[in-house]
C-alpha cells in the first residue's frame, strides 16, 4: 500500500509535468510582456497624434472685461466714412494739362481723322500735332514737368525732343533749332526753355515759322487742345 501511494506520487510530479508547467509560465508571462508593450506603443501613438488645441477666441485676464460688440450700424458707417474719403482723393487728383510751348495763334490744327493738304508735301494728310506760329529762335518750353527721353533730327520733322510725363503721357516739339539745350535722361520742369523754334522741318518748310506740338499716350497721338490749361 505504501509503495502504491509513493508510485503514485512520483507519476503525480514527473519531469513532463515540470516542462507542462514551465510552458504555461513561459506563455503567461510572453501574454504580459505582449500587453505591456501594446498598452506602451498605444500610449506613444496617443502622445503623438494628439495636437494641442488652438483657439482663437480672445482671453481676458480675471479683471479685463471683454470689449462691447460693434453696432452693425456703426460698421456700416465707418465703411461708408471710408467709401467716401476715396472718392474725396480721387476727385482731388488733377488730371494731366499742359501750357502752350510758346506764345502765338495755332497755324495748323491737330487732325487725326481728317486730311489736311500739306504746302511743302503737296498732298493730303493727317496732322497729328499743332503748329504753333512763332519767331525763328523764340524760346520753346517743357509744356509739364517730365523727363527728357530723347533728342534726334527727324529726316522730315527736323530737330526733335520727346518728354515723358506722368500717366505715361509724352509731349513732342519739333522743327526746333537745335537739341542742345538739354540731354536724354534730364528732368525738366513745367515751363523751362528745353530750345528755339527754327526752320529744320523739311516737310513743313513752306509753312510760316512755327514750332510742331505733339501729345501722345502710349503711341496713340491725342489733340493738345485736350490738355491746354490757360495759365
Amino acid at each position: 500500500m505504501k509503495q502504491t501511494k509513493q508510485a503514485q506520487k512520483k507519476q503525480r510530479f514527473s519531469p513532463a509535468s515540470y516542462i507542462g508547467v514551465g510552458i504555461v509560465a513561459i506563455v503567461g508571462l510572453a501574454g504580459l510582456f505582449s500587453s505591456l508593450r501594446v498598452m506602451q506603443v498605444t500610449e506613444q501613438i496617443t502622445n503623438q497624434t494628439e495636437l494641442p488645441i488652438q483657439s482663437n477666441l480672445p482671453v481676458f485676464s480675471p479683471t479685463q472685461e471683454p470689449a462691447e460688440a460693434t453696432p452693425p450700424a456703426k460698421i456700416e458707417k465707418q465703411i461708408e466714412k471710408a467709401s467716401a474719403q476715396q472718392a474725396e482723393k480721387a476727385v482731388k487728383k488733377e488730371p494731366f494739362t499742359v501750357m502752350m510751348p510758346c506764345p502765338g495763334t495755332v497755324a495748323v490744327p491737330f487732325s487725326k481723322d481728317a486730311l489736311l493738304f500739306s504746302k511743302t508735301m503737296g498732298d493730303w494728310r493727317v496732322h497729328e500735332g499743332l503748329d504753333i506760329k512763332a519767331e525763328t529762335g523764340e524760346e520753346v518750353k517743357a509744356c509739364a514737368d517730365g523727363v527728357v527721353t530723347k533728342t534726334f533730327k527727324d529726316p522730315l520733322m527736323g530737330h526733335t525732343i520727346i518728354l515723358q510725363h506722368e500717366g505715361d503721357y509724352q509731349s513732342l516739339y519739333q522743327n526746333l533749332a537745335s537739341t542742345e539745350m538739354v540731354h536724354e535722361g534730364d528732368r525738366v520742369e513745367k515751363g523751362q526753355c528745353i530750345g528755339a523754334v527754327g526752320d529744320s522741318a523739311a516737310a513743313e518748310m513752306l509753312e510760316e515759322a512755327h514750332v510742331h506740338f505733339a501729345i501722345l499716350q502710349g503711341d496713340g497721338f491725342l489733340n493738345p487742345m485736350d490738355f491746354l490749361k490757360q495759365e
